[in-house]
């Protein structure tokens, strides 16, 4: 399932230590300075968590995973109670560096800082996702989160000091984010699908088994397939609902989202992510180039990057955001160190590579650190 292992090791590992020792539950402070905003939902409330300086600049904006978890969440420790983050989300530093603004959407009726973990729930992802999703909790289909962030984008875009949007979406993230700019692409000026960009969820699912030399599994996942298609899919599939898998895996994909729309597209994929195939991956970046062949990608794929990226970068956040804002908005972008693979597509926006040479530049190793 897409999210769960890239949301878990963040929250885990990186453990932010923002400290709030001796405040109230109530009322606490972000960290990052960010301001939470609150729009009316479909059934609740959404938060957005923002940080603006009020004067206009792009707003890169950052769509969570599949794990119906807060944003931000409180862990009681022996001397006393610290701040942990469920996503990948770039330093105060980067974002000076960068010129934008910070939105990150949360999901439906899901608030930071209203819980208290015990530090023995933040060993794994059922103790961490207080409630399972549910139409009123996170929502469960891709229509449910696209209505949500439409309507978080809305509010966004009619602020005085909202530029461009820059839509970064996570794992499920990312399938999210293809779907709104497909439905809404006045609303997203480009996008970035981080370890979250396969072509199909159940080519992932056949791919993965052949790997693994289970022929038998191979014919499991294309019977699976054929019950979703022929309408009698089972209540529950792989531990959720099958209507989840309904409207991520049958009802639309990422290629079928991508090519009802032409928005810049920055691709970050690990070569050996256990989650998301590279090999799905893959397909879809040579489907996207075959069928708009003017559309800006910019494909980097992390040599040795599983789901977790840090497996393989020191700092995802701080290797990816950056790139892809400059890239976005027209600034010259720079070669960044780690164990990247780079593929560039010619197209109006500037990139690492010289895009005015072939219409699919060479690949490209960087010299690591």
């Amino acid at each position: 399932m897409r999210g769960v292992v890239l949301q878990l090791a963040l929250a885990i590992a990186m453990g932010f230590a923002a400290q709030v020792k001796g405040q109230a539950l109530t009322g606490r402070a972000l960290p990052l300075e960010l301001q939470r905003q609150t729009v009316p939902g479909e059934k609740g409330k959404l938060d957005i968590l923002v940080r603006h300086d009020g004067i206009r600049r792009p707003v890169l904006v950052i769509l969570p995973g599949s794990a119906c978890m807060a944003a931000f969440m409180l862990v009681q420790q022996p001397g006393g109670v610290e701040a942990i983050s469920s996503v990948m989300r770039p330093n105060a530093a980067d974002l000076k560096e960068m010129g934008v603004h910070l939105a990150i959407l949360e999901r439906r009726n899901i608030t930071s800082f209203d819980h208290v973990y015990r530090a023995d729930e933040v060993a794994n992802i059922a103790g961490l996702e207080r409630h399972a999703c549910t139409d009123a909790h996170g929502g469960v289909t891709l229509e449910h989160r696209v209505h949500d962030v439409q309507a978080q984008l809305e509010y966004l875009r009619r602020q005085e000091w909202a530029g461009d949007i820059l839509l970064a979406g996570i794992s499920e993230g990312a399938d999210v984010a293809t779907a709104v700019a497909a439905k809404s692409p006045e609303q997203v000026h480009a996008l970035a699908l981080i370890v979250g960009a396969g072509m199909s969820q159940f080519f992932d699912f056949v791919h993965q088994r052949r790997l693994e030399d289970d022929t038998a599994g191979v014919a499991q996942v294309f019977a699976d397939l054929d019950a979703f298609l022929s309408g009698n899919p089972p209540n529950s599939f792989m531990g959720l609902p099958a209507e989840r898998w309904a409207s991520f895996a049958i009802q639309q994909t990422n290629l079928d989202s991508l090519l009802a729309s032409r928005s810049p597209l920055f691709i970050v994929q690990g070569d050996r992510d256990e989650s998301v195939p590279v090999a799905s991956v893959d397909a879809l970046v040579v489907e996207v180039m075959r069928r708009q062949p003017g559309r800006p990608v910019y494909y980097l794929s992390v040599v040795g990057g599983g789901h977790d990226l840090r497996n393989a970068l020191t700092s995802p956040s701080h290797s990816i955001y950056p790139e892809f804002v400059r890239w976005s908005t027209g600034g010259r972008a720079v070669a960044p160190t780690g164990p990247w693979i780079l593929i560039s597509k010619a197209g109006d926006s500037p990139s690492l590579l010289d895009r005015d040479l072939l219409p699919f530049n060479r690949l490209m190793s960087a010299p690591g650190p």
